[in-house]
């Protein structure tokens, strides 16, 4: 396995002024995400308006989902995220709207490990976040 790019999903809640990427985002399963992604590669945001973001990217609020998005707006969202060329691995931290999307534009290209299959409601997705923090802590592997 190459270089691993993680991918946390953007949520709902936001500070209510500009701040770098990964603070923008007031959600205790953002935070979890973000944490177990921080440990198992390079994180990066899945921002519904503005792609993948990076960690020194700085993000005003915004209100944008692709809950609400149409399956061909998704898949265009997917088409035109800008996807840094020497990663061969990607870990995506998200729902359905975010994932299916990635999986269907980039699933032939890349290996794909979807940390959230099976996980149903944010409860079991931050448990599962949980779970991979204290692996890694612990000296165990994730991937």
């Amino acid at each position: 396995m190459g270089d691993v790019m993680c991918l946390v999903a953007c949520s709902k809640g936001k500070e209510s002024s500009r701040k770098p990427s990964w603070k923008l985002y007031d959600s205790t399963l953002f935070e979890k995400s973000w944490a177990a992604a921080s440990l198992v590669g390079d994180p990066y945001v899945m921002s519904a308006k503005h792609g993948i973001v990076s960690v020194d990217d700085r993000l005003d609020p915004y209100d944008e989902t692709l809950k609400t998005a149409t399956n061909k707006e998704k898949i265009e969202w997917a088409e035109n995220l800008n996807i840094p060329s020497h990663y061969d691995t990607f870990v995506l931290f998200g729902g359905r709207d975010y994932v299916v999307p990635i999986v269907g534009t980039y699933g032939d290209e890349y290996e794909i490990v979807d940390v959230y299959e099976g996980c149903s409601g944010n409860g079991k997705q931050m448990a599962k976040a949980g779970e991979i923090v204290e692996t890694i802590i612990t000296g165990g592997e994730y991937l």
